[in-house]
């Protein structure tokens, strides 16, 4: 009969065995080469710039040199911060928030603390399989996502191409949907002449500011198609495209809100 002492040490050993033979798979090491960005990088690899920042501890994510080492990392777990939301720790780990509640059976996608550590290594197959153009040729992007001193919250990013190419092309395929009937969109709206098409990977992509429109409601398009020229229609300066991307068609929240940079793998 076992006492207690025996019980405890084979218990532990026991728990040494199975924690030894676990293998923990190796990052992946990337060398920069000459013109490469991390948001070029995060795109090869599916991952967002954010993440690789954090996680390489880069102190200027916008520098960058050839020869420097950019690591990728293998499992993927997230220590969340004061202030983080599950959706925007989804959104910078190219992952569906719903597939983090599983991994970490959460019940409550409100209920998340700093200090936590939770595992976001399941990449979402839309994500992987999906992958954006942008929707000018040469883009340069004038103001980008978030908030701005003049007018709030940025929902998206504005755009022009550096090569005076006017037509817009589809970021992915889709079909062309209707305005809903939203006070922002439409020819009397803030973004004017407008298109919005529901891609293939689910999201909702908005094209404003538009001088003409080149598709149809019910229309379906292909990635590169082009669907339209860059104009100055609405509340616009000057012409360029504001591009957007939303989750699902709730209006002004921010929860349904994508960073096109980090589909387009530009910043």
């Amino acid at each position: 009969m076992f006492n207690k002492r025996m019980v405890i040490t084979f218990s532990l050993a026991c728990i040494g065995i199975m924690l030894s033979t676990k293998t923990i798979a190796a990052d992946t090491t990337v060398v920069v080469q000459p013109n490469d960005t991390l948001s070029a990088i995060g795109q090869r690899y599916d991952i967002s710039v954010e993440a690789l920042s954090d996680y390489n501890q880069l102190m200027n994510r916008h520098l960058i040199i050839p020869g420097q080492k950019i690591n990728i990392p293998s499992e993927r777990t997230y220590n969340v911060k004061m202030g983080d939301t599950l959706s925007q720790i989804a959104e910078k780990y190219h992952v569906d928030m719903a597939t983090i509640m599983r991994q970490n059976h959460l019940q409550n996608p409100h209920l998340i603390f700093a200090g936590q550590q939770l595992y976001v290594g399941e990449q979402r197959q839309s994500v992987r399989n999906k992958c954006y153009r942008t929707p000018v040729n040469q883009p340069y992007i004038t103001s980008g996502f978030g908030p701005r001193s003049f007018d709030g919250f940025h929902m998206g990013v504005d755009i022009i191409s550096q090569m005076n190419d006017l037509n817009i092309y589809a970021a992915l395929g889709g079909r062309v949907v209707s305005d809903l009937g939203w006070s922002w969109v439409g020819p009397n709206g803030g973004g004017g002449n407008m298109v919005m098409i529901q891609q293939d990977d689910g999201n909702y992509a908005f094209y404003a500011h538009l001088a003409h429109k080149k598709v149809v409601i019910g229309q379906r398009v292909s990635q590169g198609d082009v669907i339209g020229t860059m104009g100055e229609t609405g509340n616009a300066f000057g012409v360029h495209l504001h591009f957007e991307l939303r989750r699902y068609l709730t209006p002004y929240c921010h929860e349904a809100l994508i960073n096109p940079s980090t589909r387009l793998g530009i910043e």
